[in-house]
C-alpha cells in the first residue's frame, strides 16, 4: 500500500489510479469556504420555532444597505426593518416574527426593498420545512423568480424526527448555499451567532490494491466527519465531480469501497 503524501492541508483529497496499474498518491484539491450565498448578502441562518425567532446574517465582506426588510409565512406578513437600514459585514440580527410551527410543512421568505409580497424576485433568502411540502405559500414562484431556493419539492425535515427541545433549524456553518435542504441542520440553539467559515480539516483517504485485476480499495477512517462523500472523475478539470456511489463497508477502523478502474481515474473524499 502506498502512503498518502499530502501537498497541503485542505478539505478535499484526491487520488489518481493510472491505467498502467501503478498506484500514485494524489493531492488535496479545494478548501471549503463561504463567498456569497446564492447572490444574496443577507441570509436566513437560523429559525427557532419555540420562540418564533429568526436570525439574519450579512454573509458578505462589506456593508449591506437596503430599504425595508419584510417576512412572509403563509399567510401572515410582517416587517423586520422599516425604512432604510444597514448591516455591517458579518453582522447577525434576530427578529421575532409571527407564529411558525415545526410540525406543519411550510415556507418562510424574506423580502427586500419594500417590494411588496407579490414580487417574488425580491425574495433574498428563505427556507422550506416539514415532512412533505404542503403546496401552500409562495414556493413555486420563489423558485422560478429568485435565487432563494433551488427546488420546490426540497425541504428540511422537522417532523419525523421531531426537533428536540432547545434545538433550532440552522444553516450549517460555512455553507456555500442556503437554497437547499442539504445546507441546513437541526442543532442546539445558537441565536445571535453565526459562524461564517469552518476550520478546514484534513480528510484521510487511502488506496490499496484489490484482489481482482483492475480493482482498488479506497478507505478512510470511520471517525471522518459525517456527510463525507467519495467522488470520482476521469479528469481534474471537471467542475462537478460525480458521486462514486458504492456503499462503504466498515472494516476495523475504516470505511472501505472496492472499485474497478480502467484508464486514468481520480478519486476524492469531499465534505458538503
Amino acid at each position: 500500500m502506498m502512503k498518502i503524501a499530502p501537498i497541503e492541508r485542505r478539505d478535499r483529497r484526491q487520488l489518481k489510479k493510472p491505467f498502467a496499474g501503478r498506484l500514485l498518491a494524489g493531492q488535496l484539491a479545494l478548501m471549503l469556504g463561504v463567498s456569497g450565498v446564492g447572490q444574496a448578502q443577507l441570509v436566513l441562518t437560523e429559525v427557532d420555532f419555540a420562540t418564533n425567532t429568526i436570525e439574519i446574517t450579512n454573509v458578505s465582506g462589506s456593508v449591506f444597505s437596503g430599504t425595508r426588510l419584510d417576512w412572509c409565512v403563509p399567510f401572515v406578513y410582517g416587517t423586520m426593518q422599516g425604512g432604510s437600514f444597514s448591516f455591517a459585514a458579518g453582522e447577525v440580527r434576530t427578529y421575532v416574527i409571527g407564529s411558525i410551527s415545526a410540525t406543519v410543512g411550510n415556507d418562510l421568505w424574506i423580502y427586500l426593498n419594500n417590494s411588496g409580497f407579490n414580487t417574488e424576485s425580491q425574495v433574498t433568502t428563505g427556507v422550506i420545512w416539514g415532512s412533505v411540502q404542503q403546496g401552500n405559500g409562495r414556493t413555486n414562484n420563489v423558485v422560478a423568480k429568485s435565487n432563494a431556493w433551488d427546488v420546490a419539492t426540497d425541504f428540511v425535515e422537522t417532523i419525523t424526527p421531531a426537533i428536540p427541545a432547545g434545538h433550532t433549524m440552522q444553516l450549517k456553518a460555512g455553507s456555500p448555499s442556503s437554497a437547499t435542504s442539504a445546507s441546513w441542520e437541526i442543532a442546539a440553539a445558537n441565536l445571535g451567532t453565526y459562524q461564517l467559515t469552518v476550520t478546514p480539516s484534513e480528510l484521510e483517504l487511502g488506496i490499496k490494491k484489490g484482489l481482482a485485476a483492475g480493482e482498488v480499495i479506497l478507505f478512510w477512517p470511520t471517525t471522518t466527519p459525517a456527510g463525507a462523500v467519495l467522488k470520482k472523475s476521469a479528469t481534474l478539470q471537471e467542475v462537478m465531480w460525480p458521486v462514486e456511489g458504492s456503499v462503504p463497508t466498515v472494516v476495523g477502523d475504516n470505511n472501505e469501497v472496492t472499485v474497478t478502474v480502467s484508464g486514468a481515474e481520480y478519486f476524492r473524499l469531499e465534505l458538503p
